[in-house]
């Protein structure tokens, strides 16, 4: 029994050693647990841009179809940021299909979303001439007050190299009067002879002679009386979709324009 006492006591010795040594080092971090997997048979959720990708690939080259598809698209996502896209699109396959009235509807809402596009502006306020109500003509009213402010803030230093300023300003005038003329219809249109006669007299006035062929030798003068109030629209020589305005150039309003009849 003596000679395995100290034995016992080495080997409690050793025992509390190791213990205190074990304290002083430092604690091994935890492994961080193993990522879940997503189980085999999970189906991605489908996001915005996946189901208006498939409403058009649906559509394929059918209009009246495209128009359903990005219809029903618009229902579920109607905050959607490719709007204004969206209602071009809605607006182009409309004017195509010659339903009018839809193609004036979704032309005011693109309107509402780019006031400052007066690509838009200029179909809107053609669509609304020929298609709308008195409070579509009202509408299409202010749409021309507020492109003639665009247009006479027109700076000439945004002007071509290749352009005269002489060429800007006649252009900037004849804008004008094309604007003053359709405002002026408009008018006309809703029974208010004294603003539609004073918008056809001031677009006459800023129309110089060589400007009246504009659409070749048609020009005439029309004057109609109507509650005593003569008034004389001049058609003939100066066509809205002829504007000319940044951001804005000629061929695309007139593309905008091709589908409408004459």
């Amino acid at each position: 029994m003596r000679t395995s006492i100290p034995i016992i006591a080495r080997l409690f010795f050793l025992a509390g050693a190791v213990a205190f040594f074990a304290g002083c080092l430092p604690a091994q971090e935890a492994s961080p647990p193993a990522e879940a997997k997503p189980p085999a048979n999970s189906k991605k959720i489908p996001t915005e841009q996946d189901d208006l990708q498939k409403a058009i690939e649906q559509a394929g080259n059918d209009r009246a179809a495209l128009v359903t598809q990005l219809e029903t698209f618009l229902k579920k996502y109607p905050e959607s940021q490719q709007r204004v896209q969206i209602y071009r699109a809605l607006v182009e396959s409309l004017l195509q299909l010659r339903d009018y009235p839809r193609a004036t509807e979704y032309s005011e809402r693109l309107v509402a979303l780019r006031p400052e596009d007066p690509s838009i502006g200029i179909l809107s306020i053609r669509l609304l001439e020929r298609y709308g109500d008195a409070a579509g003509s009202r509408r299409a009213i202010s749409y021309c007050t507020r492109l003639l402010d665009q247009v006479g803030r027109l700076p000439a230093e945004g002007k071509s190299p290749r352009e005269t300023t002489e060429k800007f300003e006649s252009d900037k005038k004849r804008d004008q009067a094309a604007l003053l003329l359709t405002r002026g219809r408009l008018y006309k249109k809703i029974g208010d002879l004294p603003n539609a006669q004073n918008d056809f007299v001031a677009s006459y006035a800023l129309v110089t002679a060589p400007a009246a062929s504009l659409r070749g030798p048609n020009f005439e003068r029309r004057r109609a009386t109507r509650g005593g109030v003569r008034i004389a629209p001049m058609r003939g020589w100066a066509s809205i979709c002829s504007m000319r305005m940044t951001k804005s150039p000629r061929p695309h309003c007139r593309r905008n324009l091709r589908a409408m009849p004459s």
